[in-house]
């Protein structure tokens, strides 16, 4: 090996058993594994070098810091959150009644639109986001959400989900122009 060379990367070997990681951890583990293969070889690197370096000294020779020779990779673990959901319940409702500590709301399935389901739920406010505590009123519409999420690393939680939607308000001008758009059509008419 020469003293100028930086890391072999020929000279690691990876084998079958490496890459038969546990599935739910295969891509970090099998990052991992690799980069600690790359270290232990760049330790090793490290360590005849500073042998080369150590025999060039006691041969009376220029000593040369070993950082001159070596350049050390960066390797960043950036890992993004990617969290999915998988629903396999789902009911729109609206809100009924508002109690302290809950609130009643008639629910439609909409995963089985085909029989048009109706239900009355309860539910306690606090299921509810902090975003969503404030659109809580009677009328408000939402989407209950049963289902699983699941993490990067594979981990699987069952979840209940409340959303509010959040529509735009009306304004008493667009009341009154819908009023009298209504108007002018009940006037056009004819009843017998």
């Amino acid at each position: 090996m020469k003293t100028n060379d930086l890391l072999d990367y020929d000279n690691i070997e990876i084998n079958d058993n490496d890459m038969a990681m546990d599935s739910n951890f295969q891509r970090i583990s099998i990052l991992d594994h690799l980069s600690n293969k790359i270290e232990n070889a760049f330790q090793l690197q490290i360590t005849q070098k500073e042998d080369l370096l150590n025999t060039a000294i006691e041969e009376d020779a220029k000593p040369v810091s070993i950082f001159d020779k070596i350049s050390i990779p960066e390797f960043k673990k950036e890992y993004k959150s990617k969290i999915s959901f998988n629903p396999i319940q789902e009911w729109e409702g609206y809100v009924v009644d508002i109690e302290k500590d809950s609130f009643t709301a008639q629910l439609v399935d909409i995963t089985d639109l085909e029989h048009c389901v109706t239900e009355v739920a309860e539910f306690p406010i606090l299921d509810l986001s902090d975003n969503d505590i404030p659109l809580l009123q009677p009328g408000a519409v939402f989407r209950w959400s049963l289902g699983y999420t699941r993490s990067n690393s594979g981990v699987k939680r069952r979840v209940s989900q409340i959303v509010f939607r959040q529509l735009p308000k009306w304004t008493r001008s667009d009341i009154e122009k819908a009023n009298s758009k209504a108007n002018k059509f009940a006037n056009t008419i004819v009843w017998e």
